[in-house]
């Protein structure tokens, strides 16, 4: 059995840097989370509170939309008292763009492209 000529051998990092996109993508995926990401480029470290007053979501709702980003490593959170306050993670952000980027470039057959985490 000869090999295609698109096959190509996956390391485990190259599998761990697509798992992390897909991951990141999978989180995007999603209208209201996608409207959080936007509310965090406008407000300064909002907290839940802050982003639900944005939203017409129940404070809940947005917790766990924002528990899903912070996970996905798309945005850190930093505790102020009895609160979590939220940003974007712009590295994170650049990583998905470069990913994405790598994937639409030309490259030769069989070539897998470079993936940055």
């Amino acid at each position: 059995m000869t090999k295609s000529p698109i096959a190509t051998k996956i390391s485990p990092t190259n599998l761990d840097e697509d798992k992390t996109l897909a991951n990141r993508l999978k989180a995007l995926g999603h209208p209201v989370r996608l409207e959080i990401i936007s509310r965090l480029t406008t407000l300064c470290e909002p907290c839940c509170g802050d982003v639900c007053d944005c939203l017409p979501l129940a404070q809940s709702t947005v917790s766990q939309h924002l528990e899903i980003l912070r996970k996905a490593g798309l945005i850190i959170s930093r505790q102020s008292g009895n609160r979590s306050c939220f940003s974007i993670d712009q590295s994170a952000f650049e990583s998905v763009s470069s990913a994405l980027n790598a994937l639409g470039a030309p490259r030769e057959l069989g070539q897998s492209p470079t993936l940055d985490n």
